[in-house]
C-alpha cells in the first residue's frame, strides 16, 4: 500500500472539524506551531507548472494552486516547486502571480519556490532554446536541478503547453528517462468538434511545438488529461477533466486565509499589505457578494482531477478521497487507459486505445452523472483544510 505517513486525511473528525478550525490563526493552531511540509519518502515529488497570472487569465489556476498546496499540506505529495509561465499570449493582462505562491506558502508555513519561465516560444518540436539568454532559462535550469537532486522520481503537473518542461527534457533526455515518473498533461480535446472544426483548446495554441515535444519526445510516461471531450462543448464526462460548480460549494467553510487568497485574486487586488491583511480574512458581506457575482457565481475547473491522481489519490463516486491502490474498482470515478498518441507540429493530437501496456495514457470518466458532484465535494474537502 502506498501511503504518506505525515497525516491520514480521513482520520478523526477532519471533515467536521474544518469549520471550527477556520477561525484559527494562519500558521499556529491552538496546540502550538504547525509543521511545515516534510519530505516523506513515501510521497511523490511534484513540480507544479501553471499559467498563473495576476490579474488572472482564468481563476481555475488559483484554485489548482490551492489544491496542490493542500495536497502537500496533507502529506500526499512532496511539493518541490511551482513553475509559472511567462505571459506570452496577447490577451493575458497580468504578470506571473508570484504573490499567490507566497500567500500559499504563508498559509501552509512552507517555503516552496516559485520560478518564472521563458518568454520565448519553441520554434520547432526539437528546439532546445540553445540561443536563449540566461534570464529565459531560469525555469529550465531549476527543473533540471530538482531532477538531479531528487532522491526518487519526480512527477510534473503540466498546465498550458509546459514549454520549460519540454525544453528541459530535450536538453537532458537521459535525466528525464531516469528521474521523471510522469507528466500529467492538461491540454486539448479528446475529439474535435464537427460543428466548430477550426476551434482549438487554449493550451494547444499557447506553444504548439512544445505540446508536440511533450507527447512525442519526452522519454517518460505521459498521462493525458484532455480539457474537453469534444472541443469547447462544455459537457462533463467522457475523456474530459472539466467540471464546474458554485463557488459557495467549492469554498464552503473556507478559512479566513483562503478567503483572502481568493478575494485578492478575484478583485485584481493591488493591496501592498497582502500578507498582513490575509491574517484577518474577508468579512462576510464583501466575500459572499464576490463569490456570488464572479462568473455568475460558478467556477469551471480543468486540471484539478489530475492533481488528485499524481498524488496517488482517487475520488469515489460519492466524492470521498481515497488512496488509488485502495479504491474498489466498482466505486472508482475515473481511471487512466492505455493509448497510442501522436502530436503533429501544430500540436494537434491524434490517438487510439490499445490493449497492451503503454507509457502514454488518457483520462476516462467512469460515471458521467456522478463525476461533477463527486469532484465538487472532494475539492471542497481538500480546500477547507487550508486553515
Amino acid at each position: 500500500m502506498t501511503q504518506c505517513n505525515r497525516r491520514a486525511f480521513f482520520q478523526g473528525n477532519l471533515l467536521g472539524a474544518a469549520g471550527l478550525l477556520a477561525g484559527r490563526n494562519l500558521v499556529h493552531s491552538d496546540e502550538g506551531p504547525r509543521e511545515s511540509f516534510t519530505h516523506d519518502l513515501s510521497c511523490p515529488i511534484v513540480l507544479h507548472q501553471t499559467d498563473l497570472f495576476h490579474p488572472h487569465a482564468d481563476p481555475d489556476d488559483h484554485f489548482d494552486l490551492a489544491v496542490v498546496f493542500a495536497l502537500a499540506l496533507q502529506g500526499y505529495i512532496d511539493l518541490r516547486g511551482v513553475i509559472l509561465d511567462y505571459p506570452v499570449m496577447d490577451w493575458v493582462n497580468g504578470d506571473p502571480a508570484v504573490v499567490a505562491v507566497a500567500q500559499m506558502n504563508r498559509i501552509c508555513g512552507s517555503h516552496v519556490p516559485g520560478v518564472v519561465g521563458s518568454r520565448l516560444k519553441m520554434r520547432t518540436a526539437d528546439d532546445r532554446l540553445d540561443d536563449a539568454p540566461a534570464r529565459e532559462l531560469a525555469a529550465v535550469h531549476f527543473i533540471l536541478d530538482v531532477l538531479r537532486r531528487a532522491e526518487r522520481p519526480v512527477r510534473f503537473k503540466c498546465g498550458s503547453s509546459a514549454p520549460d518542461v519540454a525544453v528541459a527534457a530535450l536538453r537532458e533526455p537521459d535525466l528525464f528517462r531516469e528521474k521523471c515518473a510522469g507528466l500529467y498533461v492538461n491540454c486539448g480535446s479528446a475529439f474535435p468538434n464537427p460543428n466548430k472544426p477550426d476551434e482549438e483548446e487554449y493550451n494547444i495554441t499557447a506553444n504548439r511545438a512544445g505540446q508536440a515535444a511533450l507527447f512525442n519526445d519526452v522519454p517518460c510516461p505521459v498521462y493525458w488529461f484532455p480539457c474537453w471531450h469534444t472541443t469547447l462543448d462544455w459537457k462533463m464526462g467522457g475523456n474530459a477533466t472539466y467540471f464546474e460548480g458554485a463557488h459557495e460549494l467549492l469554498l464552503n467553510e473556507a478559512s479566513p486565509a483562503l478567503r483572502y487568497f481568493m478575494y485578492y485574486m478575484f478583485s485584481h487586488s493591488q493591496d501592498v499589505n497582502w500578507m498582513r491583511n490575509m491574517e484577518n480574512g474577508v468579512e462576510d458581506d464583501p466575500w459572499f457578494k464576490m463569490i456570488r457575482t464572479q462568473n455568475n457565481g460558478a467556477r469551471s475547473l480543468w486540471a484539478t482531477t489530475s492533481l488528485f491522481m499524481l498524488a496517488n489519490r482517487t475520488v469515489t463516486r460519492d466524492g470521498d478521497i481515497v488512496a488509488t491502490d485502495e479504491v474498489d474498482p466498482n466505486d472508482a470515478l475515473y481511471r487512466l487507459e492505455n493509448i497510442h498518441v501522436k502530436a503533429d507540429d501544430r500540436g494537434r493530437i491524434t490517438w487510439n486505445y490499445c490493449d497492451e501496456e503503454s507509457n502514454r495514457k488518457i483520462f476516462h470518466v467512469l460515471d458521467d452523472e456522478k463525476y461533477c458532484p463527486a469532484m465538487l465535494r472532494a475539492t471542497n474537502t481538500l480546500l477547507k483544510t487550508l486553515i
